[in-house]
């Protein structure tokens, strides 16, 4: 992977790409799949980046790597007990809050490649 890469994510203020997908209203991925463990692993992302790790530009072609990581956490707060109303989750909630547990992590990865014309 390239040393530079251009950045954009949640939680960034600046860039033109970031930018972009805010003036688009792009809002994070949500997944609400009951079925495949999808929800579980990654119910909603709490942040992402986005690299585009090369351009290429050919009279009004062009080609982009792009490079997605995704990131969620299994943390809970008072609101979350109050919403699904389970024992899992008020255990979970007294490990993470009165006993220091930490929530795990999913981190996802995701490479492409963007072509189109200008």
């Amino acid at each position: 992977m390239p040393h530079e890469r251009i950045r954009a994510g949640a939680g960034e203020s600046n860039g033109k790409l970031f930018q972009s997908l805010k003036d688009k209203n792009v809002k994070s991925p949500i997944f609400d799949d009951n079925t495949s463990g999808l929800r579980i692993a990654i119910n909603d992302v709490w942040t992402y980046q986005i690299y585009i790790t090369r351009y290429k530009v050919n009279g009004n072609h062009f080609e982009m790597g792009l490079e997605y990581i995704n990131y969620d956490h299994f943390g809970l707060d008072f609101p979350d007990i109050h919403k699904y109303d389970q024992d899992i989750f008020y255990a979970s909630f007294v490990l993470q809050h009165f006993k220091n547990y930490k929530p795990f992590i999913t981190k996802i990865d995701i490479v492409g490649e963007l072509k189109g014309i200008l």
